[in-house]
């Protein structure tokens, strides 16, 4: 399951098989958008893995379908189509992660690869440090100019060349990575399947902070799903 709160103040709520949902606090109800074999407009699939909104207002929603950009009055939608990877939407293949970046740009994170929408529409590939390797993503966050991407076999982080580049190797194992934050220290937390990692300043060794779960002080278990900064920025 996804949510957000778009700009306007509006909580979206979608999940798999859930489809895509807004929910009206004047009413106390939700509206629905889903998946119409017989509506070429409605939302490509009603597995919905990721939500997010640009400057613009549009709200992109990405599904196992492919990736959808709201129409305005709200009424449809746009398939996109990555000229990439097919000619058609359902080319882009499942899209589980979606990211807006400093520059108002998309990042689309698909079992494809991941991609970047620049302003004037066009689409280009995030190139990987590692020669034909295609990153198949979970999550993208970032902060400022830093963008991370949380993938089935690590974490990558991408530079001011645009390149991603595998972080923490040697440390975090080549398994899927759920969650990323940067807190207000600076310190960067990796949340895995096999623990939680820590770097506690820009640069400095990568450290795992959970490995044995049943032990008292460690976490109840060694999958981290989620993690968020709380006020006091920890």
């Amino acid at each position: 399951a996804t949510l957000t709160v778009d700009r306007q103040g509006h909580l979206w709520a979608a999940g798999l098989n859930a489809g895509l949902n807004r929910y009206d606090a004047s009413t106390d109800t939700f509206r629905h958008w889903g998946h119409d074999p017989a509506d070429a407009t409605s939302l490509s699939s009603d597995r919905v893995w990721a939500i997010a909104q640009t400057v613009d207002g549009a709200l992109w929603v990405g599904s196992a379908g492919g990736l959808d950009r709201m129409r305005p009055d709200g009424r449809g939608f746009v398939h996109v189509v990555d000229p990439l990877l097919g000619t058609t939407p359902a080319a882009v293949g499942t899209v589980a992660a979606l990211y807006v970046d400093a520059q108002g740009r998309p990042w689309i994170g698909s079992g494809r690869g991941v991609f970047v929408r620049e302003t004037d529409g066009t689409i280009h590939r995030v190139r990987s440090a590692e020669p034909r390797r295609i990153i198949d993503s979970w999550r993208i966050d970032g902060d400022g100019d830093e963008v991370r991407i949380a993938a089935t076999d690590g974490l990558w982080i991408v530079g001011e060349d645009g390149v991603a580049r595998r972080f923490g190797a040697g440390v975090i194992p080549p398994t899927n990575v759920m969650s990323s934050v940067r807190d207000s220290f600076g310190r960067l937390w990796v949340g895995t399947q096999k623990g939680l990692f820590l770097q506690a300043h820009e640069g400095g060794p990568v450290t795992a902070v959970s490995n044995q779960p049943v032990l008292y002080g460690n976490l109840p278990g060694s999958w981290v799903w989620q993690l968020m900064i709380d006020r006091e920025g920890g």
